[in-house]
């Protein structure tokens, strides 16, 4: 493909599209509204500064002696309206941080892009975008760069990869088609980036906690009762301000969302009259799909980031779960997208609605160019490998050298052996190996051949996993209650589950929790003894040559290595209540974090730093334990993890640390696990494979 023929594509430009009934209305009713939420923003201040002002001069005149007692009175009302006034104004005294920017495009590395994005813009008659930028959601926007290209007239499109990566070349120009759609709107934009940012300036002052709260928290805790009085009533005004606020947020959103609904469907006509009613429905449907194939993917980084490995193409994986989708699967997603209705504080209005409004329109399109969006990119695979190493750089914080970026291919084999490790093990628990692999054992021995008898399958036992984690929450809980109330800091009863909030009842209660939840790990293991043994045997007799394992010829993904997985999962598999109690102390961190302003600065940092200590020190426990157990477990072929060498993640914080071995020990136990229960339910005497040339032993 090539410029000349994407400019015989757009031979016709459309008619300009009209401006339908009620448009204008509903913009003059956002415009409106803008102006008095601006307008009570700033009578809240001005109200707060002139009652400030008037009681000032009403003290002057009172002739009152000053005293350790009456200062407070002078003094105390104006500090806390001057504090109420430099909360309302924080957004101006304090700049936000500023979020990444997406990976932005040069024309010079993709001439055929730009040129595509002129046509579309010349065909719609609307203003072509000042920059290009691509990201990886699935989605593309239309935006206003700040308040200067407010003012310059300025507007950036962000293209989102896994859309190029999952259309055609039609669907596309229907996505694009839409964004400048919004671009045609021009004013109506531009009124919508303008109540949007009052929107984020509200948001601020009403959500954002900064060092204006921390020092009202720190005074709420000094011993001087004048200076906490003060801190206290200062604290009640900001919070008056923030409901104020938090109710001209919600008025706010209720101007703006059904004007925002208005410009969707204003836009969808623009992409109607580009690609017609046919590819718009086939595109609505198209981004359905790729949204959950990105939430695949998504899950798939997720687990492979805690062992130390992420997909160098996103894009490319989110288009391929897409692609792998059952119908039974793909049907079921776009039922319940065809089901959705359009509510009052929706943004954007349904599938269905839209679809109304496209047929409506009653354009049949001018582009019929075939193809596949990807085909536009110069070099659409290292355009989304580098905006996913960007992704990973500029948002999750990754270090180059901290992972190892693996191909898309690989990625998705991974995903599907990870999904027959789980239907494994759900085959033989009825439960999920993240939830199993806390609690169930094997031995850390050679696996035995059992008899008959004793490899009987007893009937299926009922794992109540709510009740499970319902015992883990409370002993946490109270963990965390007792360390706290240890300090010298009351707790709230009903908040940490407790009768009431004396330490003997506190520590009593903490006990018999702990009992009881390892009573109920035993009680389990009893009574998963049978899929135990089960296992075993599978084990000894497949590690004795007595069974195999019939694996499809077009299977990509490597076979796991029984012996490594038998012995890494019996090893750490009786560390489980010592991962425990690394769990307990690292919630009791979070738990006095989130509650860090009801302590005093140094017991709050002490408290901290002594369950930090403990739990660093059991983590090195149970790494010291494994040094020299010489398996292997096989996450990556190419990058194999060892048991002993890397569990912990040296050279980072303790924090880092503690969060670090438990998502890795939590995805090694569950993946062993699975592993081992995948050998069990596929394994079968070497005499009955048949058809060799499918499978392979």
């Amino acid at each position: 493909m090539n410029s000349h023929v994407i400019r015989g594509a757009f031979q016709h430009r459309i008619a300009p599209i009209r401006i339908v009934r009620g448009y204008r209305s509903r913009l003059a009713a956002v415009l409106l509204g803008l102006g008095v939420l601006q307008a009570l923003y700033v009578l809240l201040i001005a109200g707060v500064g002139y009652l400030t002002w008037l009681y000032t001069l009403s003290t002057l005149g009172f002739g009152v002696s000053l005293n350790l007692v009456t200062i407070t009175f002078y003094v105390g009302p104006p500090v806390v309206g001057l504090i109420v006034i430099l909360f309302l104004l924080k957004p101006l005294l304090i700049r936000p941080s500023r979020a990444p920017q997406p990976l932005q495009l040069a024309r010079d590395h993709e001439p055929l892009l730009f040129d595509f994005v002129e046509c579309v813009c010349g065909a719609l008659g609307s203003p072509r975008p000042s920059r290009i930028f691509v990201d990886l959601r699935v989605n593309a926007s239309a935006s206003v760069p700040g308040w200067r290209g407010l003012f310059l007239g300025h507007l950036d499109l962000t293209i989102g990869l896994p859309l190029a990566a999952g259309m055609t070349l039609p669907q596309f120009t229907g996505v694009l088609s839409h964004e400048f759609g919004h671009f045609a709107q021009r004013t109506g934009l531009r009124s919508y980036f303008l109540i949007q940012s009052i929107q984020q300036w509200f948001g601020r002052v009403v959500h954002q906690r900064d060092g204006v709260d921390a020092w009202l928290d720190r005074q709420c805790d000094r011993r001087d009762w004048r200076i906490k009085a003060v801190a206290h009533l200062a604290t009640f005004a900001v919070k008056a301000s923030r409901k104020y606020l938090s109710l001209l947020m919600k008025a706010g959103a209720w101007i703006s969302t059904a004007f925002s609904r208005q410009m969707e469907f204003d836009a969808d006509r623009h992409e109607v009259a580009i690609v017609g009613v046919n590819v718009f429905q086939q595109t609505s449907r198209q981004i359905a799909l790729l949204s959950h194939g990105l939430n695949l993917a998504w899950k798939d980084l997720a687990q492979d980031w805690s062992v130390g490995r992420l997909p160098e193409d996103l894009a490319q994986l989110a288009a391929t779960h897409t692609q792998l989708l059952s119908d039974e699967a793909s049907e079921q997603i776009l039922s319940m997208e065809d089901n959705q209705i359009s509510g009052r504080w929706d943004t954007h209005p349904c599938t269905f609605d839209r679809m109304i409004n496209a047929r409506a329109a009653g354009f049949e399109g001018i582009f019929h160019l075939e193809g596949v969006a990807r085909s536009l990119f110069s070099d659409f695979q290292g355009l989304c490998r580098k905006a996913s190493v960007h992704h990973y750089q500029t948002i999750l914080k990754v270090e180059d050298d901290a992972v190892r970026l693996v191909p898309a291919l690989e990625a998705i084999a991974n995903a599907e052996a990870e999904r027959e490790y789980e239907a494994a093990v759900q085959q033989l628990f009825s439960a999920t190996s993240g939830f199993c692999s806390r609690w169930f054992r094997l031995p850390a021995e050679t696996p035995r051949l059992l008899d008959e008898e004793e490899n009987q399958n007893l009937a299926d036992s009922c794992f109540d996993v709510r009740a499970y984690d319902q015992s883990v929450q409370t002993n946490m809980l109270h963990f965390a209650a007792l360390i706290i109330r240890q300090s010298g800091i009351p707790v709230n009863p009903t908040s940490f589950r407790l009768p009431a909030a004396d330490l003997e009842t506190i520590r009593h209660e903490e006990s018999v929790t702990t009992r009881n939840l390892n009573q109920a790990m035993e009680e389990r293991r009893e009574s998963a003894t049978h899929i135990a043994h089960r296992i075993e045997s599978t084990v000894a007799r497949l590690l004795n040559g007595e069974l195999g394992v019939a694996i499809p010829a077009s299977r990509c993904t490597e076979i796991p290595d029984l012996k490594a997985a038998w012995i890494s999962y019996g090893v750490l598999a009786q560390m489980q209540d010592e991962v425990m109690e690394v769990r307990r102390h690292y919630f009791a961190v979070q738990i006095v974090r989130e509650n860090a302003g009801l302590f005093p600065a140094a017991v709050c940092a002490n408290l901290i730093d002594d369950l930090e200590t403990q739990a660093v020190s059991e983590i090195d426990r149970i790494v010291g334990r494994t040094v020299e157990l010489h398996a292997t477990v096989t996450f990556d072929p190419k990058l194999p993890l060892t048991i002993g060498g890397q569990l912990d993640a040296p050279g980072h914080s303790r924090t880092e640390r503690i969060q670090s071995f438990l998502a890795r020990i939590d995805v090694l136990l569950a993946r062993l696990l699975g592993q081992l229960c995948w050998f069990t339910v596929a394994a079968c005497p070497i005499n009955e494979f048949h058809q060799p040339e499918d499978v392979s032993a």
